[in-house]
């Protein structure tokens, strides 16, 4: 028996049972890792400049410090490497 949308019961929550999506503060969205000479790159979701530059300089990924590294317009990916030296803003 083949089910529609509308009878699923996801979609006809109500109350305290509806879907809520909630934001996660300093968290940011990966499409892939990849490790490469021992080094992690971290790729994440960018559609445009703007986007890019708004995104972090510095993330974190298993404990290690990724510095952004680029951006592709044609796959809509930035790029994080680790191995990048970086200095502490005072």
């Amino acid at each position: 028996m083949r089910r529609e949308w509308s009878d699923s019961p996801i979609r006809n929550l109500k109350g305290d049972n509806a879907m809520k999506v909630v934001p996660v503060s300093g968290e940011i969205a990966l499409i892939a890792v990849h490790q490469l000479e021992g080094q992690y790159v971290l790729e994440v979701p960018c559609q445009d400049f703007d986007e890019y530059k708004a995104l972090p300089d510095v993330v974190k990924y298993q404990r290690v410090n990724c510095v952004k590294t680029g951006w592709s317009s044609d796959t809509g990916r930035a790029c994080y490497k680790s191995g990048v030296p970086t200095a502490t803003v005072v």
